[in-house]
């Protein structure tokens, strides 16, 4: 397979350049997808059918490992395409794109006062344990720190790779399950202070497992059914929990893509579904400003990727985005198994296809042409085996 990887700087000014120009206003829904979503023509909502269609010739002629790609705008799906052998039913793992959910239960959690805020210090909701490596720093972290993966603590996990860190308490040296990941993580000792440097760490989002669970009675799969998932009918998650019985705040997640797209519409209606305010939106907007510098994309918040100017994504490994753009009413999924040096292909697509083909606020004249290209590419697409 080709590789198409653009340097940050590219894709950084792409994006800046194309979201400052031409922006659709934001559009109220007329629906709300609680119980499937609605389809249009990519006209109709004011984009352009042929971008999209390159997109898929684009990821069939080079053999990109996405399994799926679904772009929304208006609330309504413009293209629901999918790899063989996956479908729209197929749930998939969603690698770290579990962890902007965790994220999201942290800030009901909140708003329901489960918790008083991100300011709490993390060790305060493990009263009975005692952390080894103690000192003035360890006391200092605090929930946004989790949130935002600037722990201070010597967490070697780095993102996209499975040799250390976390994988100590999955796979400790003497290959038995480790006794208490809780008590793990806490022990770490410092390497530097809270909230100075981002270091990606499983540890963090498990942490906020654990501590929604001592918060609220429930395992975080319970809460976020009842709290999240349920009122915006997404349904038959997997989130497998630990041998202790915690949730996997930091990933194992399984989700159809649709479902996903749900997640990606809430933010996008700062956090309003259906009348009903799921989450605060000034939750929305801090999680999703750029709190601190990364290497991987422009920014990081709580649990949220800054992807460009106003422009976030939960992101996982492997190529699993929730992508939001919010000037252009755009929800973009994409779930897929690419390599490392690969992982960003889909925020490529979004700067090099999707944002292109937002044309217009309005609908655009109809194009019977580019909508039987996009439809012939997306069935060639999911019912062609490549290995025969």
């Amino acid at each position: 397979m080709k590789t198409i990887f653009f340097p940050l700087s590219i894709f950084v000014l792409i994006l800046g350049l194309w979201c400052n120009s031409g922006s659709a206003a934001d559009k109220k829904p007329d629906y709300w997808p609680t119980n499937g979503w609605r389809t249009a023509s990519p006209e109709s909502q004011g984009m352009d059918s042929n971008l999209l269609a390159e997109m898929l010739n684009e990821i069939w002629e080079k053999d990109i490992e996405i399994h799926s790609v679904l772009v929304i705008r208006n609330g309504y799906i413009l293209l629901d395409a999918y790899g063989y052998p996956y479908d729209s039913e197929v749930a998939h793992h969603i690698d770290a794109c579990t962890q902007s959910i965790t994220s999201a239960l942290v800030g009901i959690a909140i708003d329901k006062r489960y918790l008083k805020d991100v300011n709490q210090p993390v060790l305060d909701f493990f009263p009975r344990r005692v952390a080894k490596n103690l000192d003035a720093a360890k006391k200092a972290i605090t929930i946004e720190n989790l949130l935002t993966m600037t722990t201070g603590l010597k967490c070697s996990d780095p993102f996209l790779y499975l040799q250390s860190g976390m994988m100590d308490m999955i796979i400790p040296a003497d290959w038995r399950m480790s006794a208490d990941w809780v008590q793990f993580i806490i022990d770490l000792p410092m390497a530097g202070a809270p909230g100075t440097r981002y270091q990606y760490c499983n540890g963090a989002p498990f942490l906020l497992s654990a501590i929604l669970q001592e918060q609220t009675g429930m395992q975080a799969l319970s809460f976020a059914e009842k709290n999240l998932f349920g009122p915006l009918g997404v349904s038959e998650v997997g989130w497998p929990a630990n041998p202790q019985g915690i949730t996997l705040g930091y990933g194992q997640m399984l989700m159809r893509p649709h479902d996903m797209a749900k997640i990606g519409y809430l933010y996008l209606n700062h956090g309003l579904w259906d009348g009903e305010q799921i989450i605060s939106s000034q939750w929305i907007k801090a999680s999703t400003r750029p709190f601190i510098n990364t290497t991987l994309l422009p920014g990081y918040g709580y649990h949220w990727w800054s992807a460009g100017p106003g422009i976030y994504t939960a992101a996982g490994n492997k190529g699993q985005f929730i992508i939001v753009v919010p000037k252009k009413n755009v929800v973009a999924v994409f779930t897929g198994r690419l390599s490392p040096k690969d992982f960003l292909i889909p925020v490529d697509f979004l700067s090099t296809y999707i944002i292109p083909a937002v044309k217009s606020g309005t609908p655009l004249p109809q194009n019977s042409i580019g909508e039987e290209a996009l439809k012939t590419k997306s069935t060639r697409w999911q019912n062609t085996n490549p290995l025969n």
